[in-house]
């Protein structure tokens, strides 16, 4: 009766052994997919999910330079309170490939109901193309 209760040990670790191990392939990292957006579709301006149908892009303006320079003017849909909020522009060479360091953040102030023009340039005479980024004020 002893032997039996020690198979039964025996088999009870070695199954809990085999689900543990079998438990740990499920978090294995999953491979990255290749993102399928048509870049010439890919918006411009990109505006963090909290202001979205808050703020909307009025006009663009693009002077190729050189340097390459842009004008975006925003406009806050509310009534009755200025929108403070960050942005950033970032600058991309022929290849699409970010151009020098990172963009700081930016701080602008949206007056109600208000168009406001932001202006930027490129600080290298490669840049071919460009993307804002807008988040609300931190």
């Amino acid at each position: 009766m002893k032997d039996l209760g020690s198979r039964f040990a025996i088999i009870g670790l070695t199954f809990g052994a085999v689900l543990l191990s079998a438990m740990g392939c499920e978090y294995a990292p999953a491979r990255a997919e290749r993102d399928t957006l048509n870049r010439d579709l890919y918006p411009q301006v990109s505006l963090h999910e909290n202001l979205r149908g808050a703020i909307v892009v009025a006009d663009v303006i693009e002077e190729s330079g050189p340097p390459f320079r842009v004008t975006v003017a925003l406009r806050s849909k509310t009534s009755t309170t200025d929108r403070l909020v960050q942005y950033r522009f970032i600058y991309l060479d022929a290849s699409g490939s970010p151009i020098g360091d990172e963009a700081g953040w930016l701080s602008a102030r949206l007056p109600a109901r208000t168009e406001k023009f932001i202006k930027s340039n490129a600080l290298d005479y490669g840049a071919k193309d460009w993307r804002m980024e807008i988040r609300p004020a931190r």
